[in-house]
């Protein structure tokens, strides 16, 4: 089975590259193009059969990694087909957003780090020589 992703900037977003690009293709001679959006485009291939179960774990792998949901749209796609709309395009608010065990040890291991930079003592400065 082979499934895509596809992420963009949100309409309501900057999107500097998309800016670039669309000035460049003016600077060629086509000043038809009014907007660009520059995105990412994943494409992978799945084993297994249940597409229902897939397309539901590729939702959130979507949310929680492939895209930032603040920011960026996505659309997964299986076999070629739609099969889901960008996360933030439906009239309902967005569900609660659930984070992963992994994360949330990533997180916390972040924290830590942060917490040991600002109370390690600074190192004093050596005098220089001359």
């Amino acid at each position: 089975m082979k499934a895509t992703v596809i992420v963009t900037p949100k309409k309501t977003v900057l999107d500097p590259q998309g800016v670039a690009v669309r000035n460049a293709i003016h600077h060629l001679g086509m000043d038809c193009v009014e907007k660009v959006h520059v995105g990412k485009f994943i494409e992978l291939e799945i084993s297994g059969s249940d597409v229902a179960k897939t397309q539901a774990r590729l939702e959130e792998i979507a949310r929680d990694l492939l895209s930032n949901p603040v920011i960026e749209d996505f659309k997964v796609q299986i076999n070629g087909t739609p099969k889901a709309s960008t996360a933030s395009s439906s009239s309902k608010s967005a569900p609660a957003r659930k984070t992963s065990a992994p994360v949330k040890k990533k997180a916390s291991a972040l924290k830590k780090t942060a917490s040991k930079i600002k109370k390690a003592p600074s190192k004093p400065k050596k005098k220089s020589r001359r």
